[in-house]
């Protein structure tokens, strides 16, 4: 899973915000311990993208498609991580 934290900071970085990643559990989201990064903004955290298993979330002002988009590379990173795996 060391590509996608790798990844998961450079997005961070880019982005400019904190940013972590939760797999979908009914109605739940459980934070996948490994998959945070960036700096902390102390604001309310908003959910970039989604598929049906994951979610991207951050600590951002706003959510545009340059994030949405570099997000999704995350969580396909993610989800290929995990399809390997289990």
């Amino acid at each position: 899973m060391s590509d996608c934290e790798t990844l998961l900071k450079q997005t961070a970085q880019m982005l400019g915000c904190k940013i972590w990643v939760c797999e979908k559990v009914g109605r739940r989201m459980s934070y996948l311990p490994p998959l945070k990064a960036g700096e902390d903004k102390y604001i309310e955290p908003q959910i970039i993208c989604e598929d049906e298993k994951f979610a991207l979330l951050g600590e951002c002002q706003e959510v545009n498609e340059k994030m949405r988009s570099q997000g999704m590379k995350v969580i396909m990173c993610v989800r290929r991580h995990f399809d390997e795996n289990n």
